[in-house]
């Protein structure tokens, strides 16, 4: 399998390959994200299928422009799989993830013909999608969350989801002139949104794609708490670890949605964090790195690999002595 990483802004847009000539469409960034998004495809015969996460702007955004084009890049021949075909976020006038009231996706998408299929937990006895020789393993959304999210599907909650959001992000003046002390991160009790409270986020379409022995863990923007409860269903545990080839953390490498014992469910030294590390949220979060340093391997003898999609300041959330010390690429 090869992994593509997008330049997606503040959002999420990967294609997977494998077996050379076929293709998986996951998430589109946002609007920003278009113009790569549409090169990239142009050069791809076809899509085997396209995955949109969850209905956020960040990461359909691209997605939308596509659709409003003469002859977009999507063949209604394409399978395309949505938590909630019926929901979307839609944009504002900025480039800033749009929390206004939603609109219809299907009538986005219908007019090119194409109708979207539904993921979710209980999507069949397995929770498993083929797509050609791809196996899906899905472990998010839940039913409950779903209805959820459609019960309170209103602008003013909405936007007070967006509002508290923002709040709790750290700042980048603070981030550059005062590091949190390793230790102290580690000794403070971490914050784990509730899913009741981060409805859209927690709604993401969360996989393990495996192909010829090779394996990713897709988070999307997904609820730790929610993935640790799917694994354990799985079988996995700190002692008998899902290991993956590589972890596309969830949300950006917010500390909101990175927890330790899911960390010690996971075999792996390879981490991506999708984000182009600009306001208002300032991602990847220093808490997020230290507990990967920290409890993602046995022991720092083992090199740990952390990969961006775009050239971030480091310095931001790692000293350089802690970059040598952590054993961190």
């Amino acid at each position: 399998m090869k992994l593509e990483a997008l330049d997606a802004l503040k959002g999420d847009c990967f294609l997977l390959s494998w077996d050379k000539n076929n293709y998986l469409l996951i998430d589109s960034g946002t609007k920003g994200t278009y113009p790569f998004l549409k090169k990239r495809l142009n050069q791809v015969s076809k899509l085997e299928a396209i995955i949109v996460t969850h209905v956020d702007y960040d990461h359909i955004g691209g997605f939308i422009k596509l659709m409003t084009v003469q002859r977009p890049p999507i063949e209604p021949t394409y399978d395309i799989y949505i938590n909630t075909p019926d929901l979307i976020l839609s944009p504002n006038e900025s480039d800033k993830v749009g929390y206004k009231h939603g609109i219809l996706f299907d009538k986005k998408i219908s007019d090119k013909g194409i109708v979207p299929k539904s993921i979710y937990l209980g999507v069949n006895r397995t929770n498993t999608i083929k797509i050609k020789d791809l196996n899906l393993t899905i472990l998010s959304p839940s039913k409950a969350i779903l209805q959820a999210l459609k019960n309170n599907w209103t602008a003013e909650s909405l936007y007070k989801q967006y509002q508290q959001e923002t709040k709790t992000s750290d700042k980048v003046g603070a981030r550059h002139s005062n590091l949190q002390g390793y230790q102290e991160i580690i000794d403070t009790k971490e914050k784990i949104h509730k899913w009741k409270d981060d409805l859209i986020n927690s709604s993401s379409i969360a996989f393990i794609a495996e192909y010829s022995k090779k394996k990713i863990l897709f988070l999307a923007d997904s609820n730790p708490i929610e993935i640790e409860r799917e694994l354990k269903k799985l079988g996995y545990s700190e002692k008998r670890k899902l290991k993956v080839d590589l972890v596309k953390i969830s949300h950006h490498g917010s500390k909101f949605n990175t927890s330790i014992n899911l960390l010690k469910m996971i075999d792996c030294v390879s981490f991506l964090i999708s984000t182009n590390g600009r306001g208002p949220y300032y991602h990847p979060h220093r808490e997020t790195i230290v507990k990967i340093a920290e409890y993602s391997r046995k022991d720092r003898t083992t090199r740990l690999n952390i990969y961006t999609n775009y050239t971030l300041n480091k310095r931001n959330f790692i000293t350089t002595a802690e970059e040598k010390d952590w054993n961190i690429n």
